[in-house]
């Protein structure tokens, strides 16, 4: 179970699903809206790991419009999660598609995903897995939609254009997750 960083008490009585309070400290994927909901709850994060589900090919993790930046600002910073074991993929890596192998096996030696947090975008997505991508496919480089493109664009500087191209994980990786939650988000 979670434990409060001050005193014996536990920090997850706001959460009512007895499951979802059992797997606290599993590993978390696609931190979203939602965990930053589960943060005000006042969880620890202090023996949670994390695997975001997705990256912008081309950003460095330091661009004010990388995920990695976006969870740093949101949720890890403001937690006592150890930054170390917080994982996302490397936008910027020199080769995107073995960045893409790396980062799955780098879940698969973690032990897998015990509980996964995820939101369905407006058109269907979940990560940049577009509503055509197949159900079994690995983590790899996804071309993002027009639409996907078009409602991130507030994310980004008004001379630059939202990335063409993500490294995300596919539905065989969330497939094989032992307990999910989907909520839906705006973008």
């Amino acid at each position: 179970n979670a434990r409060s960083t001050a005193g014996n008490q536990s920090g997850n009585e706001g959460i009512r699903d007895a499951r979802l309070r059992q797997r606290v400290d599993a590993i978390l994927r696609q931190l979203g809206r939602i965990q930053f909901a589960l943060h005000r709850e006042g969880l620890s994060f202090a023996r949670v790991t994390t695997f975001n589900l997705d990256e912008y090919v081309g950003l460095a993790p330091d661009h004010p419009a990388s995920y990695r930046t976006y969870m740093n600002d949101l949720l890890f910073r403001h937690s006592d999660i150890d930054i170390a074991r917080t994982h996302l993929p490397r936008g910027d890596a020199a080769d995107p598609t073995a960045e893409a192998a790396r980062y799955e096996a780098r879940i698969a030696e973690a032990g897998g995903l015990s509980l996964q947090l995820l939101g369905v975008a407006r058109n269907g997505h979940i990560g940049f897995n577009e509503p055509t991508s197949s159900l079994a496919s690995p983590t790899r480089i996804k071309t993002l939609t027009e639409s996907t493109r078009a409602a991130h664009r507030q994310y980004f500087g008004p001379d630059e254009t939202p990335p063409a191209y993500a490294i995300t994980m596919g539905g065989g990786v969330t497939d094989r997750v032992g307990q999910a939650a989907i909520t839906p988000l705006s973008d």
